[in-house]
């Protein structure tokens, strides 16, 4: 079955036709043809592949997700990439859901009460389901995969804000837990790599968004994120972690709405507000590199957060057997990768400097002699979001 994969981003949309041979995990995914575009908002970067052709770069019209929906739909029309049903990653599924679901008109609702959850993913989500239903009113099964499902059974004692249960209780309130795509590809990529997968292991996923998880044989105990994507680490514009009482300050000491200050956690702030500057790591280095002191900062509060983070879910673990780092900054920065793991020598993590900082995905970049593995890993979300929306198609309607 060939299945095209939507992976809406704050401000990129990534789109893949994959045949998928076979089902479950065991499943085989073969990338037909694809790419993404980045940088929404007037001129978009594209980069698209056709199998295993070198990857063509040009600048293209597109405002919005929408705009990027229309113009990878073309250019999949333009080289005969037909598909069979499409696959919609979508960040906050609730604490309840287990697999993903057909997108009817019942769903699509559910989908609009909650995007408030996740602003900067499920508004561009939502954006791209109801473009392809308006566009392709007999388009083939349209199946919403969401990322909060791998956590729908994360133990009680890690779900569990300590408020009034009553309150808890009528309004749903948990914590949630995100990523979940990026890390069944971990599980999938990592067992690959190693022949097994590590029985304790800490996936950092760190990009735009970033979390750190614990995982037990492939399940997640424990991780950053929560009831939103807002919480836990520094990320690229959204705060993490923060006292919750400075919503209430800030809004009256800005004379601003509570909805506004939200709105500035998760824009305004990260690593673009602790520097001043970008939300774009790369940027952030060359700042670094040149010496300018609130890139320098925002560089180290990032890594103190992640180590921290890290810690924490090896203390859940009672221990590690390895490490992965995957996502944009995970994948693509030693500097990064080192400056989280400096010193950590005292819980058994010892990094090969030279091999960390060769760069390259799926390989260990621990020493040897490491008690604790760590690893770098491709996360390829497009083909568990193919392979999810294939495994719904092939269940109960």
């Amino acid at each position: 079955m060939n299945v095209l994969a939507l992976n809406p981003g704050s401000s990129s949309l990534r789109f893949q036709v994959a045949a998928v041979e076979g089902t479950g995990d065991g499943s085989a995914v073969r990338r037909l043809g694809g790419g993404s575009l980045a940088r929404l908002g007037g001129n978009a970067t594209a980069r698209t592949r056709v199998g295993d052709a070198e990857p063509q770069v040009e600048s293209v019209p597109a405002r919005d997700h929408v705009g990027a929906l229309e113009w990878s739909l073309a250019w999949l029309a333009s080289r005969a990439l037909g598909f069979d049903a499409i696959g919609v990653r979508v960040v906050h599924g609730g604490g309840s859901r287990v697999e993903s679901a057909f997108v009817d008109e019942r769903e699509l609702s559910a989908l609009r009460r909650g995007c408030d959850l996740a602003p900067l993913h499920d508004r561009p989500g939502l954006q791209v389901i109801e473009r392809v239903r308006a566009i392709r009113p007999a388009a083939p099964r349209l199946v919403a995969v969401f990322d909060s499902a791998f956590h729908a059974d994360l133990p009680e004692v890690a779900r569990t804000y300590a408020l009034p249960h009553e309150l808890c209780e009528r309004h749903a309130i948990q914590r949630v837990g995100f990523h979940g795509i990026a890390l069944r590809s971990i599980v999938e990529r990592l067992s690959a790599i190693e022949g097994r997968l590590p029985r304790k292991l800490v996936a950092a996923h760190l990009g735009s968004g970033c979390s750190v998880t614990a995982l037990l044989g492939g399940r997640s105990l424990d991780t950053s994120m929560g009831f939103t994507p807002l919480e836990g680490l520094v990320m690229s514009t959204r705060s993490g972690d923060l006292d919750p009482s400075l919503v209430a300050f800030l809004a009256r000491a800005e004379g601003c709405s509570s909805d506004e200050v939200v709105d500035l956690l998760n824009r305004r702030s990260g690593l673009l507000g602790c520097s001043g500057a970008s939300g774009d790591l790369r940027e952030i280095e060359v700042l670094r590199s040149r010496g300018e002191p609130r890139a320098t900062l925002a560089f180290e509060v990032f890594a103190h957060r992640a180590r921290k983070y890290v810690a924490a879910m090896m203390a859940v673990l009672r221990g590690a057997d390895a490490i992965a780092f995957s996502g944009g900054i995970g994948e693509n920065s030693p500097a990064m990768r080192a400056a989280i793991l400096h010193d950590m020598g005292w819980c058994g993590v010892a990094l090969d400097s030279g091999v960390n900082a060769a760069g390259g995905v799926d390989r260990r970049i621990s020493q040897a002699g490491s008690p604790v593995a760590v690893f770098v890993v491709g996360v390829d979300e497009e083909a568990c979001i193919a392979r999810a929306a294939c495994e719904r198609l092939q269940g109960p309607v």
